[in-house]
């Protein structure tokens, strides 16, 4: 028995001089600094996990905690300031309502890569059932961006391409998009998530310029800070849902953590979204398995694929793009 017992308390001891030294030292340093264990582990340990097929780690310092966003925020006198999600709400419908079941033209719609799969075709069915959108860009490479960085793509651009080339839409580029907002052709501008690759200074600069800027965004940075209507929207270990490996291969986002602050999943988002422009009683997607399978309603490429099937190795998408006939690209 007393060996028994020996052996407990020497597993207990060592399990936990595993796990922290499994930590790089300067995250281990920041968590013991800031005490902020839950950001620490969303940042150092789940946030990164998923996103590389070799399931190697990468560990990012993120020395700022504050640089999460967990209310909503809107533009008062050129300053962000914290508003209740009443407020939000109330402001969201007064940017968009002009856009829905109207010949008002001007909403421009720009999607990170750094989005999973559900978030953007969650957007994607509110522009096709309930608002009026103009242009559509996946945010990535600007023309302005220095060719001799070489600078990855964002995560999921694979998983973009495939709900763009689903719902028929033609992606215009971040360059159009700063081009209509410049010259008056977009009146309106809505960013789904805001930490994607490639950000020069004319595309912030002009972000900076304009005024009629709504950014759904996870954390603070050089483009959700330009914005004038900022959505706290939840990040990778907040959320479940899917993304498109660089190999093609639909790989699953397991959510760890519940939503930080007051914090929305896109599906929450695209949700209160609907349920401002009026539209509560039609719109009946409520979660990332729903809007999935909506998804494989338009694309030929994950037919017979079960969300809730999607084992740690992922599904491998053999199939490009589907019929020309039935998915071709509309300008």
């Amino acid at each position: 028995m007393t060996e028994f017992i020996a052996i407990i308390l020497g597993v207990l001891l060592i399990v936990p001089v595993i796990v922290v030294s499994c930590i790089p030292a300067n995250a281990l340093a920041w968590l013991i600094e800031n005490k902020q264990p839950v950001v620490a582990i969303y940042h150092f340990w789940i946030k990164q996990e998923w996103l590389h097929k070799e399931k190697v780690r990468d560990f990012h310092l993120i020395p700022d905690v504050d640089s999460l966003i967990k209310s909503p925020h809107h533009r008062i006198d050129g300053e962000l300031v914290p508003v209740s999600w009443t407020e939000a709400r109330e402001k969201l419908s007064e940017r968009l309502s002009g856009y829905a079941d109207t010949n008002e033209s001007g909403l421009g719609l720009g999607f990170s890569t750094e989005l999973s799969t559900e978030c953007v075709a969650a957007f994607m069915e509110l522009s096709k059932d309930l608002i009026e959108v103009d242009s559509f860009a996946i945010l990535e490479e600007t023309q302005a961006a220095d060719p001799d960085v070489n600078i990855p793509p964002g995560f999921n651009a694979r998983g973009c391409e495939l709900v763009f080339e689903a719902y028929s839409i033609y992606d215009e580029g971040a360059d159009n998009l700063r081009k209509g907002l410049q010259n008056g052709d977009i009146k309106q501008l809505v960013l789904v998530g805001t930490d994607y690759v490639n950000q020069d200074s004319d595309w912030l600069s002009t972000l900076g310029d304009a005024d009629n800027v709504i950014a759904f965004a996870s954390e603070w940075d050089d483009a959700s800070r330009k914005a004038d209507l900022v959505i706290p929207m939840t990040g990778y270990a907040e959320q479940d849902g899917t993304f498109v490996s660089k190999e093609k291969t639909l790989q699953r986002i397991n959510g760890k953590l519940p939503p930080l602050g007051a914090r929305k999943t896109p599906v929450e988002l695209a949700t209160i979204t609907a349920n401002v422009l009026g539209a509560s009683d039609q719109w009946n997607l409520r979660n990332w398995q729903s809007i999935f399978l909506s998804l494989t309603q338009h694309t030929c490429v994950l037919e017979d694929i079960d969300p809730y099937s999607i084992g740690s190795e992922g599904v491998l998408l053999e199939q490009a793009f589907c019929d020309e006939d039935v998915h071709s690209h509309t300008v």
